[in-house]
């Protein structure tokens, strides 16, 4: 799997939303923030600017050189393409990681470029650098970024390294016990750090492990040697809670206290039983000025202790504080204790009274009517309450009966189900032995299949045999029809000399056959004939005279010799 960081986008001519091939070459300086890795064939949305456009596209890699735009979801320019013109010299600032395509003048041209931590563009993937600085510290001030002091001792971790921007980090911590340290260690956790600092809560008398990496877009760093520091911890506990009340109220009991004075001092925390047995005690609630206990039904008792704790963990001495029981309340109590004041009042006579006295009464008196009318409000309420209990009584029995039926419904229901499940299992049975019959049938036509493609090879390696014995046969009589055509060139070669001779001959046979024919000729047509040495004394025109004496050479008087 390849890390696609393509290079150029100009050559797409198409209309938003139209499907067309991005060749990745040419003049515009674009980038390309893809957050994964890309294989062909893999689709992604990413997002692309070029200066003047963003737009957010969905795209395929059909190639490792080659995109194919899907679909444009957002432009700034309307999805227009911007095209930049030829040798124009741009860079922009991009996140590391990002994948900067630079103008064909840009000293990178015709190449994929990568914007790598120091700033600088580098072909091919992304590489992200180990952490350089990384420091493991202790915090004791409550001053130094938000830590709480715990006297002189360690509560937190503090963890520096040398940050780089747009580069994210994770610290693996691992603890344990220094006494058999690394023996003792614990699984590391993976820690999102963010940059530069990481403050961490720790344990007195635990060693910690801290190692550190970098992460971007674009891929991780490997990891920094391990850094181990031991914290020491406070082993004093804080002293004991003051000034506590108690107050039972109905449904539990209200603790108010002053902490500690030590400066480290966490929270106090209470633990609760229901008999005086310490080691029966849970935890019921912690604070550091009250604390509320709550969920008991009237009537019940708990046996409470309370301890302050420090922020190293170190719990000081249990305070019992005995007993406490939530109240009960009673309405038919409160009424008669009211009336019998009142009775007790009426006693009174109201001429020995003072001024405040005889207020006191007035307001008594006033606060009897209250009651009253409390009470006759009370009673229509609950005579409402009655009539609506009635009701939900009445609405319950017709749930009830509905669930009833419900149940009886669903119960058919579940035994149709059972029917249909067990008639189900049946035919799923009966496919079984099908699809195992199907299967035992396609094995043995399989098997007869490989057989006959056997079968087939061992004839189509026979029959290339016969072919390639035909074809060694007609080679060889190719060879020697070659032989004799050639010995037919050249007796066609001695043939046409011999013809040429021929014609000659019969050419000089032609002009002797013309001479004879012009002399026979010649005689058909003579007046006379002389056959004599000396010339004819009175020769005719047309005569012939053969002169014996020069070997019956032949002489025609033409009338003038």
């Amino acid at each position: 799997m390849a890390f696609v960081y393509p290079d150029r986008a100009s050559e797409v001519t198409t209309s938003t939303g139209d499907q067309g091939d991005i060749i990745l070459q040419g003049p515009e300086p674009s980038f390309w923030s893809f957050t994964s890795r890309m294989a062909v064939g893999d689709e992604t949305t990413v997002c692309r600017e070029d200066g003047l456009t963003s737009e957010l596209v969905r795209v395929r890699l059909v190639a490792p050189d080659r995109l194919r735009y899907l679909a444009v979801y957002g432009s700034s320019n309307g999805g227009a393409r911007v095209v930049w013109p030829a040798g124009q010299q741009r860079v922009y600032a991009t996140q590391l990681g990002r994948y900067a395509l630079l103008p064909p003048d840009a000293g990178q041209a015709g190449r994929p470029v990568v914007v790598q931590p120091d700033g600088t563009y580098g072909a091919g993937a992304l590489t992200v650098p180990v952490p350089t600085g990384l420091t493991v510290g202790t915090l004791l001030d409550a001053a130094s970024a938000g830590g709480r002091p715990d006297g002189a001792v360690l509560i937190r971790l503090v963890v520096t390294w040398d940050e780089l921007p747009d580069l994210d980090y994770e610290l693996e911590i691992r603890d344990g016990l220094t006494t058999g340290w690394p023996g003792t260690a614990s699984n590391p956790a993976l820690i999102p750090a963010g940059g530069g600092r990481c403050v961490v809560n720790v344990v007195g008398g635990y060693t910690y492990g801290v190692r550190l990496r970098a992460r971007a877009v674009g891929g991780v760093s490997g990891w920094t040697p391990e850094k181990t520091i031991a914290a020491t911890g406070d082993d004093v506990p804080p002293g004991p809670p003051t000034d506590m009340a108690v107050t039972e109220v109905y449904g539990g009991a209200v603790f108010t206290f002053t902490p500690p004075a030590d400066a480290d001092t966490l929270e106090v925390r209470f633990y609760a039983a229901p008999a005086a047995d310490k080691t029966a005690a849970m935890l019921v609630g912690a604070g550091l000025r009250r604390v509320t206990l709550t969920g008991l039904t009237a009537g019940d008792t708990r046996w409470v202790w309370a301890a302050s704790v420090d922020t190293s963990g170190n719990e000081g001495e249990w305070i019992a504080l005995g007993p406490v029981t939530a109240l009960r309340i009673e309405p038919g109590d409160l009424a008669a204790e009211l009336g019998e004041r009142i009775e007790r009042l009426s006693d009174v006579d109201p001429a020995s009274l003072g001024l405040a006295e005889e207020a006191a009464l007035e307001a008594v008196l006033a606060a009897h009517e209250v009651r009253l009318g409390a009470q006759r409000r009370l009673a229509q309420a609950m005579t409402g309450v009655d009539a609506t209990i009635d009701g939900v009584r009445d609405r319950l029995a017709g749930v009830e009966t509905g669930l009833q039926q419900e149940v009886t419904t669903l119960t058919d229901e579940t035994a149709a189900l059972t029917r249909s499940l067990t008639t189900l299992g049946a035919v799923v049975e009966d496919n079984t032995a099908a699809i195992q019959a199907e299967q035992t049938a396609r094995a043995d036509a399989d098997e007869a299949l490989a057989e006959s493609v056997t079968l087939v090879a061992v004839q189509a390696g026979n029959a290339l045999a016969a072919v390639q014995t035909e074809a060694t046969t007609r080679a060889n009589a190719d060879s020697a029809l070659g032989q004799r055509i050639d010995a037919v060139v050249a007796d066609t070669a001695d043939n046409a000399a011999a013809i040429l001779a021929e014609q000659t001959a019969r050419t000089n046979a032609d002009g002797a056959l013309a001479n004879t024919l012009t002399s026979v000729s010649a005689q058909a047509t003579r007046t006379r004939t002389f056959r004599q040495a000396a010339a004819p004394a009175a020769p005719q025109a047309g005569d012939l005279w053969y002169d014996t004496a020069s070997n019956n050479a032949p002489k025609r008087w033409s009338g003038t010799g």
